[in-house]
């Protein structure tokens, strides 16, 4: 049986889930980005994890004002990706489509029929594996936002 935290944590997921897909887009996002720059500007263990990460991948040029700059890009970015995350059932599928760029050759496995790769893929042998992940690096095939 789950714990009080588990409770508390499952009720703010729907409730997140629930006010988050109601809101206007530009409100949420506004919201979302606003609690980024605040849990940034407070420098909490997460955040200075973050940043020595980014200090190890920036390199030792790195003054701290550019570290700063990146780390508080990276909060916003993770900010939004949990927006998208949270309006993802109210997205329309042609604007989740429309906003990836092909690259490569795109075989579809699953067929579901809401995009265009889907509905215009030839089925696939019955004894070939399926996945719904997308071809891993170095197989040509890949998804990437549109310019």
């Amino acid at each position: 049986m789950p714990g009080i935290k588990d409770r508390i944590a499952d009720t703010a997921y729907q409730l997140g889930w629930s006010v988050v897909c109601r809101l206007p887009e530009r409100w949420a996002a506004g919201v979302f980005r606003w609690y980024a720059d605040v849990a940034w500007r407070r420098q909490g263990p997460r955040v200075q994890t973050l940043e020595a990460n980014l200090r190890r991948v920036l390199g030792p040029d790195a003054d701290g004002q550019e570290l700063r700059a990146v780390s508080r890009e990276s909060m916003r970015s993770y900010a939004r990706y949990w927006l998208e995350v949270f309006r993802l059932p109210v997205i329309p599928v042609e604007r989740l489509v429309s906003g990836m760029q092909e690259e490569g050759e795109i075989e579809t496995t699953l067929g579901c029929g809401l995009c265009t790769p889907c509905s215009s893929a030839p089925a696939k042998a019955a004894s070939a594996p399926t996945s719904s992940l997308p071809a891993g690096p170095g197989t040509g095939t890949s998804l990437s936002p549109a310019p």
